[in-house]
């Protein structure tokens, strides 16, 4: 995510609260495809082959709940791409999930019988997303943490 957004995200309020882990900073993203254990070799070099164009992402209308436990700002403009990507990685990793595509970006998970905190505060932002990262994630007690692997540029409209 751009510096501008991440800081943007920075400015919610985020109050501790049993039953609750926020994410951190260095951990806010879009998933577009999770492929699990894979060889990273492979995982590059199907995304090397991936002809997409870049994507006007638009984050919000406001902060949501994803299933019971997920606090998540939703991402739409995406869903192409992230079809294409699967498309690409099929053979790769875990199989597609099935499914429909949901971007957002995880602000923080629920425990049972937590609060959801944010659920209906106002967020939006906008950006262009010309690059696709390939990025291995390894948990740790204080969350993911995550090491950008390949990086695929995508084509800029004319």
């Amino acid at each position: 995510l751009p510096e501008a957004v991440l800081d943007a995200i920075s400015g919610l309020a985020r109050l501790d609260q049993a039953g609750l882990r926020w994410t951190a900073r260095d951990q806010w993203h879009i998933t577009v495809r999770f492929l699990g254990e894979c060889d990273v070799t492979s995982a590059s070099s199907a995304l090397g082959s991936l002809s997409a164009g870049a994507a006007t992402v638009r984050l919000g209308p406001q902060v949501t709940l994803l299933g019971r436990n997920v606090v998540c700002i939703p991402a739409t403009g995406l869903e192409a791409l992230a079809a294409a990507v699967a498309g690409v990685t099929s053979a790769i990793g875990e199989p597609n999930d099935p499914r429909r595509f949901r971007g957002h970006v995880t602000l923080a998970r629920l425990k049972a019988r937590a609060r959801p905190v944010l659920v209906g505060a106002a967020f939006e932002a906008s950006f262009l997303l010309d690059r696709l990262d390939l990025v291995e994630s390894t948990p740790t007690p204080g969350g993911a943490v995550h090491e950008v692997r390949y990086v695929k540029a995508l084509d800029r409209p004319c």
